[in-house]
């Protein structure tokens, strides 16, 4: 298999798991999949961009993976917290 078509592949699933993470963050009330759609399309341009040889996609895509994690984590730590102040007895 070449380097292209295989570059061309990630580019395309990485497109589609990109597209996916941008719907479910538009249309769903949980952002969290929403996130891992979009490192999981990023992390396949990462591959894309390595085998293009494109230095630019490989940090743009590595940042964002980093964004959606920190959003991901920020997420979670709402959602507990407010987890925890429901359940918390007032004295």
């Amino acid at each position: 298999m070449s380097d292209v078509f295989l570059a061309d592949i990630f580019g395309w699933i990485g497109n589609i798991g990109y597209i996916l993470g941008l719907y479910y963050l538009a249309n769903c009330k949980k952002p969290i999949p929403s996130m891992w759609w979009n490192v999981f399309g990023n992390a396949l341009y990462v591959f894309y961009a390595l085998l293009l040889k494109t230095p630019s996609l490989v940090v743009l895509s590595i940042l964002l993976i980093l964004m959606n994690l920190y959003g991901i984590r920020k997420w979670r730590k709402e959602q507990e917290a407010e987890k925890n102040n429901g359940t918390q007895t007032k004295p």
